[in-house]
This record gives C-alpha cells, sequence and structure tokens, in this order.
C-alpha cells in the first residue's frame, strides 16, 4: 500500500463559482496547510489532480464549474494509486450536496476500505446552505475513530445548528453513521462466537458456556459513544422533535432502515415444501385434503382503511403508536406482546390458513382468491410455514409490510416470534390446528439465523452474534455473571418485561437455567413493580412499610383536605401496637398491587421475603442499582441479619388496657379543655396515676385535638384527627412508630366529649378559647 502525505479534495462546483466567501477561505486553507509534495484534487460530478499553481490560477478566477458528487474522488485516486494510505485528507466543500450523494459517498467508502485508508481527516463546510452531512461518511469506520474526530465534529454542528430549528438530513446521516459503525462493530472477529452456540444447544455445558458469555460482554462499544451520538442527534434535533406526521413510523430509523425485499408467495417457486411435522392432520379448508403446506393469509378491512394515502393501500401497524413506544418495540419487538392496543391491531390483520398450493393453484383458474374465503377481507400478503429460506423471506415481507410499511425494522424472527406465541396462547383460536407447523418455522428460524447476543440493536449492549436459544439464554443468565460483568450490562433486567416469551424459546429446545432463577426472577418482578409503584407514590412508602410490620388501621382522609399540605392524604394505613397476622398484611398487599397479592397468594413468593423486598426499595435508584447477590439469594428466614417483622409492639399496652376509664374525662365549656381540677384539691393528673404510670408515655387526645383545629382553622373528621396524631407522635420518633391498638375507641371518647363545644362554637370561637387558656393559672380561673 502507497503512503501519501497529505491530500486537498477541494469542491469545483458550479455553486462555488464567483463565491467570495469561499475561495477566500481555500486560499487561508492552503496558504497554512499545503505543503511540498502534498496533492489536491478538485471535484464535481468528476474529479482530476492538479498542481497548486493550476489551483491558484482557478481560485483567483473564483472558477466553478459541474454538480457536486464527492465519489468520484475515489475514480481519481485509484486511477493514480492501486492502494492508497494518507496521513490526512482535507475536504473542502460549500456542502450543497443531495442526501442520496452522500449515500453513495458513504457506500462507496464502506466499498474500498482495504484499498483507501486515511489516518485523520479535516472537513471544512464553507457557506451558509453547507449541508454538514457529507462530513459523515469520514467519520463511520468504528467507535474508535468516531471518537477521536467527535471534537471537530462537534464544532461543525454547533456552527452549522446555532439559532436554528435544527436539521433534519443532517440527523439522517449521524443515524446513518451511528448505523454503520454498530454494524462494523458487529462483524469484528472478536464479535462472533461459535463455540458458545455448540456448548449450549449441543452440549448442554452450561458452566463453560457461562464463561463464554462474560468475553461477549466485550463486544459492547465502551466509553462516551452512546452518549455523544445521542448529544448529536440531540443537537440535530431542535424543533423537529414533533416534524413526524400522524400518518407515519414515529422513529427517524425509518428514514435509514433499509426496504425489505419483494418475495411474494406468488413468486415461490419450490412447493416441495420442506415439513419436518409428521402425521399431518391439518386440512386444507379449500381442498378438504391433508396438507403440509398451510399458509396464514394476511387481510385487512377496506373500509377500516378507506382514508389511507393512495400509495399505500393500508397503515401498517406501527403507525399511531408514540415515539418512545415505537422504538421499543423496534429495539426488541417482544415488547410488543405487552401493548395490548398493538396485538389487537395485529391479531385483526391474522386471517385463516389455507393450503399454499391450492391457493397457487387458483391464480391460473379463472377465479383467483385475492379475498379470504373466510372473511371477505382483502388480502395483502401471507406467511407460509415450509422450514426453508424462500418460505422465510416470503413470511418477512409480509410481516415487514404488515407492520412497518416494507422498512426492515426490528427483529423478524421475533416478529414471527409474536404470532406463534398468540397462536399457542389461544388468542386465534382458529389457527390452533397449525400450531405445529409455525412452531417448526420458529424452530428453523432460531437454529439458522443470528442475532446480537443481547437480543437488541441497542450499541450499549453485546453485540456478538449467536443463534436466538443462546442469545435467550444469555440473557435470562446475565445477573448470574455478575461481578463478573458490570451490574448496568444486566440482560434481563433489559428483557424483564418479556423474560418469560424468553423462557418460551428455552422450552423449545430444552434448555436449562439455574435452580435459582425463577424464585430470583419472581422477586425481580415484585420488586420492579414495587420501584415503579414507589417512584410515582413517594410519601406512601414509609406507609407500606410499616402496615408489613405492624397492624395498622385504615383512614380515609379526603385528598383536598388542609391536611395535605403536611403529608399524603387519601386512604392510608395507621400503624397500631399489637401483633401483625398474614390475613391483615395479604389485605393490605390487596390494597397497595393486584401483582403483588396475586404473587403471594399464588405461592410465588412469601409474605416475609415481600417484606423484605421493601428493604431494597430506594425512589432514588433503578433496579440495576440493587445487590444482585442477595436478590439470587432471596429471603432466609432464620437470618439475623434480616430485621423485619418482630413479635410486636405494646408501646402502649397501659393505655390500651385502661381504655374504659378514660371515657369519664371532661371538658370545660369555658376552656375547651378538660378540666384541670377534677375534684377538689384533684387534678387530672393525680387522676391519671391512678390509671396508668404517668413515668411512662403519656398521650394527650385533648390537647392534640385542640392542635388540629388550631393549625387547620377546621374542626377534625376522625380520621384526620388519626391521621394528626400519627404525624404528631410518630412520624420522626425513634422510639415509637405506632398508636395505641384501641386508638378508635380513644377517638370515639374524644368526639363524644368535645360533641357539646363543637355544637356551640365555631372553629376560630373554639381556638380563641383554648389558646387564651393554655396556661394552667389562666384554666383554673376559667374553669
Amino acid at each position: 500500500m502507497t503512503r501519501a502525505a497529505k491530500c486537498f479534495a477541494i469542491d469545483y462546483s458550479g455553486s462555488t463559482w464567483n463565491d467570495d466567501f469561499y475561495h477566500s477561505n481555500v486560499r487561508t486553507i492552503l496558504n497554512s496547510k499545503y505543503q511540498e509534495g502534498d496533492e489536491i484534487i478538485i471535484w464535481d460530478t468528476s474529479s482530476k489532480f492538479i498542481s497548486k499553481m493550476d489551483y491558484m490560477r482557478i481560485n483567483r478566477e473564483k472558477d466553478g464549474n459541474g454538480g457536486t458528487n464527492p465519489k468520484c474522488l475515489f475514480d481519481t485516486i485509484f486511477k493514480k494509486y492501486d492502494e492508497v494510505d494518507y496521513n490526512e485528507l482535507i475536504l473542502i466543500s460549500d456542502g450543497q450536496i443531495w442526501d442520496s450523494e452522500v449515500k453513495d459517498l458513504d457506500i462507496a467508502i464502506q466499498k474500498n476500505l482495504n484499498r483507501f485508508k486515511c489516518r485523520y481527516y479535516e472537513i471544512y463546510l464553507l457557506g451558509n446552505e453547507a449541508n454538514l452531512s457529507v462530513s459523515c461518511p469520514f467519520t463511520r469506520f468504528n467507535a474508535n475513530e468516531f471518537n477521536c474526530k467527535y471534537d471537530s465534529l462537534e464544532r461543525a454542528l454547533v456552527a452549522r445548528l446555532l439559532g436554528t430549528d435544527g436539521d433534519k438530513e443532517l440527523r439522517k446521516s449521524i443515524i446513518l453513521m451511528h448505523k454503520r459503525i454498530k454494524i462494523n462493530n458487529t462483524n469484528k472477529s472478536e464479535n462472533k462466537n461459535e463455540i458458545i452456540d455448540e456448548l449450549i444447544m449441543k452440549d448442554k455445558n452450561y458452566d463453560e458456556a457461562m464463561k463464554e458469555v462474560v468475553h461477549c460482554f466485550s463486544s459492547v462499544l465502551k466509553g462516551d459513544f452512546q452518549s455523544r451520538i445521542n448529544l448529536l442527534i440531540r443537537m440535530c434535533d431542535g424543533g423537529l422533535k414533533q416534524i413526524f406526521d400522524a400518518d407515519k413510523l414515529q422513529t427517524f430509523r425509518e428514514y435509514t432502515a433499509d426496504d425489505t425485499s419483494v418475495n411474494e408467495v406468488e413468486n415461490i417457486q419450490n412447493l416441495n415444501v420442506e415439513s419436518s411435522i409428521q402425521n399431518c392432520e391439518w386440512k386444507c379448508p379449500i381442498s378438504i385434503d391433508n396438507e403440509i403446506d398451510p399458509m396464514i393469509l394476511i387481510t385487512i378491512d377496506e373500509n377500516e382503511n378507506s382514508q389511507t394515502s393512495s400509495s399505500n393501500d393500508f397503515t401498517p401497524l406501527l403507525v399511531g403508536f408514540d415515539k418512545v413506544v415505537t422504538e421499543k418495540i423496534i429495539n426488541c419487538p417482544l415488547t410488543a406482546l405487552h401493548i395490548p392496543e398493538f396485538i389487537e391491531k395485529l391479531k385483526s390483520c391474522i386471517d385463516h390458513a389455507i393450503s399454499l398450493k391450492n391457493y397457487r393453484a387458483s391464480l391460473s383458474s379463472s377465479n383467483p382468491i385475492r379475498r379470504s374465503p373466510f372473511t371477505r377481507r382483502k388480502i395483502i400478503g401471507a406467511i407460509p410455514l415450509g422450514e426453508n429460506q424462500e418460505h422465510v423471506d416470503a413470511s418477512n415481507w409480509t410481516l415487514m409490510k404488515l407492520i412497518t410499511g416494507g422498512k426492515n425494522l426490528g427483529d423478524k424472527n421475533l416478529w414471527f416470534f409474536i404470532i406463534y406465541l398468540m397462536i399457542k396462547n389461544g388468542e386465534i383460536p382458529y389457527l390452533k390446528d397449525i400450531e405445529a407447523f409455525i412452531e417448526a418455522q420458529v424452530i428453523y428460524r432460531f437454529s439458522t439465523y443470528k442475532t446480537s447476543i443481547s437480543l437488541s440493536g441497542l450499541s450499549n449492549l453485546p453485540q456478538t452474534k449467536v443463534f436466538y436459544p443462546t442469545a435467550a439464554w444469555s440473557c435470562l443468565i446475565s445477573p448470574f455473571l455478575i461481578p463478573k460483568i458490570s451490574p448496568k450490562s444486566n440482560l434481563f433486567f433489559v428483557h424483564l418485561i418479556h423474560y418469560k416469551e424468553l423462557l418460551q424459546i428455552l422450552k423449545l429446545f430444552d434448555l436449562q437455567l439455574p435452580d435459582q432463577f425463577q424464585s430470583f426472577a419472581n422477586r425481580i418482578e415484585v420488586l420492579s413493580h414495587l420501584l415503579n409503584y414507589f417512584k410515582k407514590n413517594i410519601k406512601l412508602l414509609d406507609v407500606y412499610k410499616n402496615g408489613l410490620k405492624y397492624p395498622t388501621i385504615l383512614v380515609n382522609v379526603d385528598e383536598d383536605s388542609p391536611m395535605k399540605s403536611g403529608g399524603i392524604c387519601g386512604e392510608i394505613y395507621i400503624p397500631i401496637d399489637g401483633e401483625v397476622t398474614d390475613e391483615k398484611r395479604l389485605k393490605l398487599i390487596q390494597k397497595l398491587s393486584n401483582f403483588c397479592y396475586n404473587a403471594v397468594r399464588d405461592g410465588k413468593i412469601k409474605m416475609n421475603e415481600l417484606e423484605w423486598l421493601f428493604e431494597f426499595i430506594d425512589v432514588q435508584k433503578n433496579l440495576t442499582d440493587m445487590n444482585v447477590e442477595s436478590l439470587i439469594n432471596g429471603y432466609k428466614e432464620n437470618d439475623s441479619n434480616n430485621n423485619i417483622t418482630g413479635t410486636g409492639l405494646d408501646f402502649w399496652k397501659e393505655w390500651d388496657e385502661n381504655v374504659e376509664k378514660f371515657k369519664n374525662v371532661k371538658i370545660s365549656m369555658n376552656t375547651c379543655r378538660p378540666f384541670y381540677q377534677v375534684q377538689p384539691g384533684i387534678t387530672w393528673m393525680d387522676e391519671l396515676g391512678k390509671i396508668i404510670n404517668p413515668s411512662g408515655p403519656i398521650l394527650s387526645f385533648d390537647k392534640y385535638f385542640g392542635n388540629f383545629v388550631d393549625t387547620y382553622h377546621k374542626y377534625p373528621t376522625k380520621d384526620e384527627y388519626i391521621l394528626f396524631l400519627y404525624r404528631r407522635v410518630c412520624l420522626g420518633n425513634d422510639t415509637n412508630s405506632t398508636l395505641p391498638k384501641n386508638i378508635e375507641k380513644f377517638t370515639e371518647q374524644v368526639f363524644n366529649r368535645y360533641q357539646a363545644v363543637m355544637e356551640a362554637y365555631t372553629p376560630d370561637e373554639f381556638n380563641y378559647r383554648f389558646q387564651q387558656n393554655a396556661s394552667i393559672i389562666q384554666r383554673k380561673l376559667n374553669e
């Protein structure tokens, strides 16, 4: 390979003609950077080497002619060199280039990677109409080169986009660059691993396979690559975040995705269908004979699609979902299984099955099948179920046409797997008799084609190419690899919402997971549910945590109550003394979440284990921040470190035992307080000493009633009063976190003795008397 110093590739197109700004800046660049021996190429739609002297004449005359297509640079370079390695390539252009020409340049660079190398690129775009996307192909080789050139690229984008609403075309180019780097990373030799497929699928040697999976995490694009890409995309967004039309896919990936190769079932030539299904009992409803070539008709209701564009006869299923949902589905199509609206749309298009052979025969008859014989809906495609490449390609074309409008978005084999699961789970009962055929194609696909080991195209996840069962097993096993892999790379958490579907893949291939897996998965499901709930309802965390440790009473304080300024209102469980029973705890959990209630009721998780999981909840953290090892090992009943439900509390024991002795307390109408002197020479404290030990905890029920009126300028409801007591007596108290177990009886007594006062005075009048008699001396005088 010939070593060359530096090459200036200077735009000579017609748009540069007579442009003072452009030519003066080119002259400045050459004067500062050109050295003897450097090369100069001028280009428009063709290119040629010229001397510096000849170029300076062009520069002085401000000449320019022709179109703009930088791909032609390679024609000239390869006429001079078979292979070349430049130290530096300096590309100068006014940037007025069509997007298709940028794509051609991208293809040309990728095609000639072995013949053309350059250690450093410098791009100058001179002009108000510069299309910065021309620079992107030169940074698409790999993540390392991208990171090296990032600062220059960022400065160029800032200069181009400052004060604008963004640049849609430039954004597309950034996404193409991202896509190219991911492909380059995936194709590296270290990201191919045939050993792991053999260890898992053939040998079932799971211990050795786990070691190989750890090595696969080297295929993650490290450093700041993803965050930098995201920053560039956001810079290009400007005001473009709402550019999507309502009838378009809500993802920029549509612009950069390849079109699916047209491969309709009518074009399938090989009717010798390969099928592993023996003793077939499926009867084609057309021929009424046993057949081995079922295909699923995909149909649409023309009335529902009558408003769609004339360029397409129906609306793709992904259209109409917001950008966040669309991106999640494309990242892993299994996510769609948990979006009911999408599944209903998909189900509505899945018609009945007929024989491929009989369908093909009808096309050459006087009455070709163009509508479903069963529903009379228009056929837009079909999914043949043979176990060969031809049938897979035809199925993929139909799936992509149906879901994305023909763009390769999302993993096609996982899209197919979704339909299989819908049939297997009985959601499409009229196709149950062909379940064996579609399962056979799933097995064929999953053991023939490869995917990323992370089952996701996200560049911050491992991209090693393996068969689908290997990928599913690796995703589920990844928590057991920590700390050999980063907790942030826990692929089980990435696929948590659809991990049961991954288990189905393992079941098809008879693959095993560690014995601890299912109990661990149950815990994580519950913990994830709780974490999401309490991130949205932070103030309820302590309420439910205490409710699992202690007996509780339920109070219901209006959410618009003035008490909302001091904390959460609504239905709240207040902890009280006594021993908590599993029956009461289960009612509490049912109130919190049907999901958690069902998990306990169905035996997926024990009550004490659920309470133990509450200790992991920190609303400032995510699942990846949790101690995975502890969650794998689970709750141990006899572990002294597990500080959960004890034997119960009796902090207010004396008060509870003597509750009936407090019902005779009298309230003075003059002071709105209990009488200080209950009898001549006997104070309320003397009387209290006859009931309880006054050196113990004191609960001033009547004082707190007055404090409530003073604070909120209204009389409390009974539930408001109990909540007020809890906040004043228990919250923030290191020695006590419960109210008496007879708190409802105590509350009833308080309201009974204050009944006459509440009827006689307004809250303001009450508060005046209550505050005026705060001192003992004043109380004695006014009683």
